[in-house]
């Protein structure tokens, strides 16, 4: 099975939010990494109010997350020279005390997946295939 992913800078993580995917104590499910990217898990369940609840995303992760979803990308990597999302996606700096940038909201390009599948908003899809073992994707080796 061939699975999508969004390529996503790491510049739309608010920093302490940043600083624990590094770390490895987000409360995602971690798939992989190398030096500098993290690939994440993502599915309905991970925005369901119990979910929620227990490990609270902030609000533009939880943005992101839906944006991948909504492409059907169950993988999100997060990567310090990714893409910047397009749209009404927040950028924030290392620096807690720095203003974040919120985008004026502007017209979506329609920009097209590695499948020739419409995203809606500019983003990079990728593909893993997908592992039977214990739901974990193989074959992906970083750079």
């Amino acid at each position: 099975m061939i699975r999508k992913f969004l390529d996503c800078s790491t510049a739309h993580l608010p920093p302490g939010f940043r600083r624990d995917l590094r770390q490895g104590t987000s409360p995602f499910t971690d798939i992989g990494e190398d030096q500098d990217r993290r690939w994440v898990y993502v599915d309905e369940n991970t925005l369901s109010a119990e979910q929620l609840a227990e490990a609270l995303l902030p609000d533009a992760v939880q943005k992101i997350v839906r944006y991948a979803l909504d492409n059907e990308c169950n993988v999100i990597c997060f990567d310090p020279d990714g893409p910047d999302l397009e749209g009404d996606f927040t950028v924030f700096f290392e620096n807690d005390e720095e203003t974040p940038i919120t985008p004026d909201p502007a017209p979506r390009s329609e920009a097209k997946s590695t499948t020739g599948a419409a995203l809606g908003a500019a983003g990079t899809c990728g593909r893993l295939n997908n592992s039977a073992e214990s739901g974990r994707y193989a074959g992906w080796r970083g750079r």
